[in-house]
């Protein structure tokens, strides 16, 4: 193990940068949000949180959307780390209710795979 004052690879606080996709089934109605959290505190549940502080579309903001899942639809779970699951320009998507995962993936695939889309989820000039 470390020693005192050893240096920890990972930095504190690193912010976490997700895109949350949101969609209602009915309407078709759907809203990307870039969102960014810290990774050292950010739950899975906080995403679902920042819905109705960040979406401007009242029915999506509105919504009481389940969980959070990747883009195969497998849902995370809300009351673990974010980083767990994301890196850093990941999409997410809010699950609507009635819906599971991997509905809520396949309702996405279309929106996702959008040439317009696509470029605005590329990452820009970003050094790996």
């Amino acid at each position: 193990s470390p020693g005192r004052g050893a240096v920890v690879a990972k930095p504190v606080g690193k912010p976490i940068q997700v895109v949350l996709l949101l969609m209602d089934p009915s309407s078709r109605k759907f809203e990307l949000l870039q969102l960014e959290f810290d990774s050292e505190k950010a739950k899975v549940s906080d995403v679902l949180r920042q819905i109705g502080l960040s979406a401007t579309e009242n029915t999506l903001r509105q919504m009481n959307y389940t969980a959070v899942c990747d883009r195969t639809g497998m849902e995370m779970i809300a009351s673990m780390k974010l980083s767990r699951f994301c890196q850093k320009n990941d999409v997410v998507m809010a699950i609507p209710p009635g819906l599971n995962g991997s509905e809520t993936a396949k309702l996405a695939k279309p929106i996702l795979g959008d040439p317009n889309v696509e470029e605005m989820l590329a990452p820009k000039g970003e050094k790996v």
